[in-house]
């Protein structure tokens, strides 16, 4: 086996094995490849989504047992089987009936090599099957995950930009309120009037009690002070 290239199949002796197992081989190291050549930034993000998380502990204790049988044609015995079976299965512990299976598999087995060979050959490919089938169904709750998460990214991102519009606004008009006569509570209309007139929609504005908030933390003391200002009818 080469080891310049981890990823192509070429570089591993698959003339041993059945033609179904040679291609789904070399599907997962497609797969891999792909996986190898993204952003590791992106990677490390993804692999902390819950269903990830979740599923990682699975996977990896399961991975071995598989792993061994492709690149070295080492077949796990029945009790590593078994163990891969009950974590991917995961059957009430009063439930014996993965225990009474594999104890079948090894009574058929006996004595005979061949047929061990073969019984623990068909296992190792519906752990495989069973594997996969798991892992496609993650990676797609993950997915549905990860555009949630952008979307609530997508909203928070937008809510701090209205909000240092706001500000900005705020902070401009009391700028040029040499009277200094504009409370917070006027300054808001005028905010709000203001953010009405830019957005493509009113949906788009958040209720005037938010915005009578957020300018709170720019204006200045005395658009703070109870009242109303001198003069003002």
């Amino acid at each position: 086996m080469s080891d310049h290239d981890p990823y192509d199949w070429r570089n591993y002796d698959l003339s041993d094995y059945p033609e179904e197992f040679a291609e789904e081989f070399k599907r997962i190291l497609e797969v891999n490849r792909q996986h190898a050549a993204r952003d590791p930034a992106e990677v490390a993000a993804e692999a902390k989504l819950p269903a990830r998380r979740k599923f990682a502990p699975i996977q990896e204790a399961v991975a071995p047992t598989i792993t061994k049988a492709f690149v070295y044609g080492e077949y796990g015995s029945f009790e590593e089987l078994q163990g891969s079976a009950e974590v991917l299965f995961e059957p009430d512990p009063t439930d014996r009936v993965l225990q009474q299976a594999f104890a079948m598999f090894e009574e058929i087995a006996g004595d005979d090599e061949d047929v061990s060979h073969d019984l623990r050959y068909a296992l190792t490919c519906l752990l495989t099957a069973a594997l996969n089938g798991q892992t496609r169904s993650v990676y797609r709750q993950a997915a549905i995950e990860k555009a949630t998460l952008r979307g609530l990214s997508a909203r928070a991102e937008a809510s701090a930009t209205i909000i240092m519009r706001a500000q900005a606004i705020a902070d401009e008009l009391w700028g040029r309120d040499i009277t200094r006569s504009i409370r917070v509570g006027d300054m808001a209309d005028l905010v709000y009037a203001r953010l009405l007139d830019e957005a493509s929609a009113p949906s788009q504005v958040p209720e005037l009690e938010r915005v009578r908030k957020w300018i709170r933390n720019v204006a200045p003391a005395y658009a703070k002070r109870p009242g109303r200002p001198s003069g003002k009818s």
